[in-house]
């Protein structure tokens, strides 16, 4: 069984989850429409490079001892920006469903 990752603030200071991920990111929100409605029900986050670039071009930056770290820079990074555009919709944030980064495959 590979070990899982829990947050183990020293200090109050956890070197997992407190170091910013050293490149800059965004998020791109794509709608998913409910056609028999016609209207959007959520939008899904999808990260992109700060000028556009393709999620690939991101995610090749995202090395294993990055991977924690990156996963919830993304949460928070699609939850502010949602925030700051006023969005209304249910918000689909894709995450990691558990941590593999130490001691793991």
């Amino acid at each position: 069984m590979s070990a899982q990752h829990h947050c183990a603030r020293v200090n109050g200071h956890c070197n997992h989850c407190d170091s910013p991920v050293p490149f800059t990111f965004t998020m791109a929100f794509q709608p998913i429409v409910d056609v028999s409605q016609r209207k959007i029900i959520y939008y899904e986050a999808l990260v992109r490079g700060p000028n556009g670039e393709s999620a690939f071009s991101i995610l090749e930056q995202v090395t294993k001892d990055l991977m924690y770290r990156f996963d919830q820079a993304c949460r928070i990074k699609a939850i502010e920006l949602a925030s700051e555009l006023g969005m209304q919709e249910k918000l689909s944030i894709n995450f990691l469903p558990k941590f593999r980064g130490i001691g793991g495959n």
